[in-house]
């Protein structure tokens, strides 16, 4: 490094390492403009210009690396000042405008040797002229510029007045430099290290996600409001300061997005600690970490005053750079650089007055790329002109959460604050009166449909409409009047064992006629049903049983539970079965239709009770919506033990139309599917979307085969996530004649809400790429939240968790009060209602649909199957070798792992995995 080198300070070091590792962009340009009334010397201009360089080194910064390490070195004289007269285009002004717009956009060499503090001065006409300015963050910062351009109007102005340059301060940026190399490492530097590594301790930082997905600065979306001089005046009358009072309201807002009490702002210090400082150009300013808590019982007000103190104790420790308290942190790496995403500038601009006469107009121009997901400016141009620049990365906002309703978001939180000090956070209410009204209109779903039916009497009215009509098809057949004949034999059966209304019958039977006898003969007696997959490993079909206390198993004789459980309570279905003795229904639509297990976080399966008429309520809504003719037959494909089948097996018995049976194990198999389509002419069928997706596999290697779904008009898909590749394959693979011929809808529910809540049916053009997949709206009788901290409805487009009401909530989980306290609760938008809180994220969007963002909790699915990772622990850590394990949820998919013991190979694993938890399959 030659003698007059020196290293860049601490602070350009931070802006160098980006600047590096990202692609030239204008992230870094800092850029104004003043206009300026009546005639002006461009050359007298240049020579204030050359004299403002001379005062301060900085502006004549040059840079340059050696073997990887950037130094700097101050040339003689700065560049000339460019003269552009465009008095001569259509437009003068709006000529002046784009040519300053478009230049403020393009990156600015820093290696080229170029100067990096550059002004150009454009012509409007004889009496407006522009004095444009752009320079680089390496050579100066924000607060730099202000001096700089007061300095240069005001020499200019007094060259015209007396003929002398004006006498004005200088400063050294080298000197600067050299004064701080001997800070770093120092027992001062140790010491503000410690006070923010204090502040940080076991801070995790929350981002925007996808900005933090983003890779380099992304072209900026920006939005700008005023503050009004009401607000400001009733600002100043109640909060320490303007600036803690908009970071109070940021902090509030930036918790209710991400859901955290724990919030890190970025906010710029100045750190000029002297007399000489303060008047010297350069890069000085440092950006550091605020951490705010959001304490929900804290008052808006005491949130402010905290704020504010916060910034007064960290500012005697302003000198220590980001990038050392980044490289001291033990969670430090590569790829987690970040402490934070929104910084938060506030800007005391010069009056135009103080400046000079001539002046009447000043601009600050945006960065045009961002680095943050956002980055605020609050701009003071005087007492009661103060103006909030929002900048923020492109896919951080969208149409649902746009920038400009941050904008009005925080206006609203700022004159809470203002106005309702003593309100503590838990009560403060982010939504706006039109989203209220909006929100209130979506849950509107209320429709009729009759709550005091159960599921069996509709079925026998339906057999005694259609006695003759074919039922069931697949190994076998049935009509409705077989098949109610049968079930009430079997009923009479159960009810001679002694079961009656209220207990519960376990169905543990493969897809097969008789399996629709033993359901229907289980309601008929009042009963419950609990359907338990015959698939399952031991273990877990022992502990349903008896964690629902079972008065009947109905079964096949060929199960072979039946010879390992002898003493169980069985009562064959394929036995010969007495003549049928009907009796009249003794169930109300308030007792429990069926009980179906999920997993459970603790490793115990638990048992989700759904009334009569929660199930009636959805049936309805699927027959109004997507109606069955007695022409329709639904395939049911999907195995008992998993809530989809509830729709299977009873909405065509409800309809009139018919019932094929997927052979057992088909659910595997897409050509077996084919085939059940085509011979059984099966018109409406579901699928999870992992089983959809081998399914057009298998039409798009075989085309000819399209021809066995000839039949097929409606296809339902639930479980999991819906992807947009898969909906685009779909329309492709059923085009007829440039339409999809086939209706694809997606579904959503949790088993607790009585199987789907809401619906969304994608768009049928192949042509049109699909943008994404809402869950879509409630269905009748419906509400779904989404809420928040203190469960307050969160605004659209902010994520928060989904808690549905209405007709399809369950009772509850049988035996377990303690969780079903937990997950439900009492309604208070309905009389006598319940809620339950899925633990799923989601989003309300502005057309009023929902929009699925993933788990709050570590359940995961596969092949939409519910998993609680618990139960997958419950099961290894029983594996002697296994003393306890940790679990992840990161993608691309759940990771467990485990210290051992010993070396522990996989077939003992497989082992333990057959037993618990259970072998979940395709559906």
């Amino acid at each position: 490094m030659a003698e007059d080198t020196f290293p860049l300070t601490e602070y350009q070091r931070d802006i160098w390492t980006l600047l590096v590792l990202l692609p030239p962009v204008a992230s870094y340009n800092i850029v104004n403009s003043v206009r300026l009334r009546g005639p002006v010397d461009p050359s007298m201009l240049n020579d204030c210009l050359q004299d403002l360089g001379d005062r301060h080194d900085a502006l004549r910064l040059r840079f340059g690396t050696e073997n990887g390490v950037p130094f700097q070195w101050v040339t003689d004289g700065l560049p000339e000042i460019e003269y552009l007269d465009l008095s001569h285009e259509r437009d003068p002004r709006a000529a002046c405008l784009e040519r300053m717009e478009t230049a403020a956009a393009q990156p600015m060499d820093y290696t080229d040797g170029a100067g990096l503090f550059r002004v150009t001065l454009l012509r409007e006409d004889e009496t407006t002229h522009y004095l444009f300015s752009m320079s680089h963050h390496l050579v100066v910062d924000g607060l730099s510029i202000g001096l700089l351009v007061g300095q240069l109007l005001f020499d200019y102005e007094t060259r015209l007045s007396t003929g002398h340059s004006a006498e004005l301060p200088d400063s050294s940026y080298r000197r600067f430099a050299d004064q701080r190399s001997r800070y770093a490492g120092s027992d001062s530097w140790s010491a503000d290290l410690r006070f923010f590594q204090d502040r940080l301790a076991d801070h995790q930082p929350v981002l925007f996600e996808k900005a933090a997905e983003s890779t380099g600065a992304a072209p900026v979306a920006r939005h700008t409001f005023e503050l009004g001089p009401d607000l400001i005046d009733a600002i100043r009358a109640e909060s320490p300061s303007l600036y803690a009072h908009f970071l109070a309201a940021l902090a509030i807002y930036l918790g209710r997005f991400h859901r955290t009490d724990d919030v890190v702002l970025g906010i710029p210090f100045g750190n000029r600690r002297t007399d000489e400082e303060r008047v010297t150009a350069g890069t000085l300013a440092n950006v550091l970490p605020l951490r705010i808590g959001l304490d929900q019982r804290c008052t808006l007000g005491e949130l402010a005053r905290r704020i504010h103190d916060q910034i007064v104790e960290s500012k005697p420790h302003e000198r220590i750079g980001l990038g050392s308290l980044l490289r001291n942190r033990e969670e430090f790496s590569p790829s987690n650089r970040q402490l934070f995403d929104v910084v938060v500038s506030k800007l005391r601009l010069p009056s135009l007055a103080s400046l000079s006469d001539r002046v009447d107009e000043y601009r600050s121009y945006p960065m045009g790329h961002s680095l943050n997901a956002l980055q605020i400016f609050l701009r003071e141009y005087g007492p009661d002109e103060i103006t909030v620049d929002i900048e923020c990365a492109p896919d951080v906002f969208d149409a649902d959460q746009p920038i400009e309703m941050l904008g009005r978001r925080l206006l609203h939180l700022m004159t809470m604050i203002a106005q309702h000090p003593e309100r503590e956070l838990r009560r403060v209410d982010l939504m706006l009166p039109e989203e209220k009204v909006a929100v209130a209109q979506c849950n509107s779903t209320a429709h009729p449909y009759d709550a005091t039916t159960t599921l069996d009497r509709e079925f026998v009215r339906q057999a005694h409409r259609t006695p003759d009509a074919l039922a069931v098809c697949g190994s076998g057949t049935l009509t409705y009047g077989e098949l109610d004949t049968a079930s009430d034999a079997l009923a009479g059966v159960l009810r001679s064992r002694g079961i009656r209304r209220g207990d519960r019958v376990a169905v543990v039977m493969e897809r097969r006629p008789e399996l629709l006898v033993a359901i229907f003969a289980a309601l008929k007696c009042g009963a419950a049903y609990v359907p338990v997959d015959p698939g399952y490993p031991r273990k877990r079909v022992e502990h349903i049983l008896s964690d629902c206390a079972a008065c009947a198993v109905l079964a096949c004789r060929d199960l072979p539970l039946v010879a390992e459980r002898p003493e169980l309570p069985f009562v064959f279905v394929d036995a010969s079965l007495p003549a049928a003795q009907p009796a009249a229904a003794t169930a109300n639509a308030t007792d429990l239709a069926y009980v179906i297990y999920t997993s459970g976080s603790t490793g115990r399966p638990k048992g989700v009770m759904v009334e009569h008429h929660s199930v009636i309520n959805r049936l309805a809504w699927m027959q109004r919506t997507y109606l069955l003719s007695p022409k329709d037959v639904v395939l049911q494909k999907t195995p008992i033990s998993f809530d989809v089948s509830v729709w299977e097996l009873f909405w065509w018995a409800l309809a009139g139309a018919r019932l094929a049976l997927l052979a057992p194990g088909g659910e595997k198999d897409p050509g077996e599917m084919l085939e059940a389509i085509a011979s059984h002419g099966v018109t409406v069928m579901h699928f999870v979307p992992s089983m959809l997706e081998p399914f057009l596999d298998l039409l798009e290697r075989e085309p000819e085969r399209l021809a066995q779904t000839s039949t097929l008009r409606l296809v339902f898909s639930s479980g999991e996530a819906l992807r947009r590749g898969l909906v685009d394959r779909f329309n492709r693979v059923f085009e007829r004649g440039g339409r999809r011929a086939v209706r694809l809808v997606n579904l959503y529910g949790p088993t607790e809400a009585t199987v789907d809540v809401s619906y969304h049916e994608t768009h049928a053009d192949p042509a049109v790429p699909t943008l994404r997949i809402p869950i879509g709206r409630p269905i009748d009788n419906i509400e779904l939240h989404v809420l928040g901290s203190a469960d307050l409805a969160q605004p659209v487009g902010m994520p928060g968790e989904l808690v549905i009401g209405g007709a399809g909530v369950a009772s509850g989980y049988l035996g377990r009060p303690g969780l079903t306290a937990e997950k439900f609760c009492a309604d208070p938008f309905r009389e006598n209602g319940r809620l339950y809180r899925t633990g799923d994220l989601v989003r309300r969007l502005a057309d009023g649909s929902l929009e699925y963002l993933g788990r709050m909790d570590s359940q995961v699915k596969i092949r939409g199957n519910r998993i609680e990772l618990g139960e997958v622990e419950d099961a290894l850590v029983s594996f002697d070798a296994v003393p306890r394990l940790r679990w992840s949820t990161t993608r691309p998919a759940a990771r467990t792992w485990w210290p051992s013991t010993r070396l522990i190979t996989s077939s003992p694993l497989r082992s333990c995995g057959r037993t618990w938890p259970p072998c979940f399959r395709r559906s």
